[in-house]
């Protein structure tokens, strides 16, 4: 099935790395999974695919559409 997260960074997540965030907030994937996720562009921080190294601003939108098997 496919699940769509949406998170707004809060000034405390403020430079975290999108990758580590991401992994921090969907356990239900592995890190492997994310970063093919990321490096395919299906994670959209402000409307614009960027990679796993990103560092995040406050306010930044993250989109990002995982498939998740029962």
């Amino acid at each position: 099935r496919m699940a769509k997260f949406r998170f707004e960074v809060k000034e405390a997540r403020k430079k975290q790395r999108l990758d580590r965030f991401l992994y921090e907030k969907i356990g239900a994937v592995s890190r492997m999974f994310l970063r093919d996720l990321l490096a395919a562009g299906s994670c959209r921080v402000n409307g614009e695919p960027q990679p796993g190294g990103y560092h995040l601003q406050n306010n930044d939108l993250i989109e990002i559409d995982v498939e998740i098997s029962a």
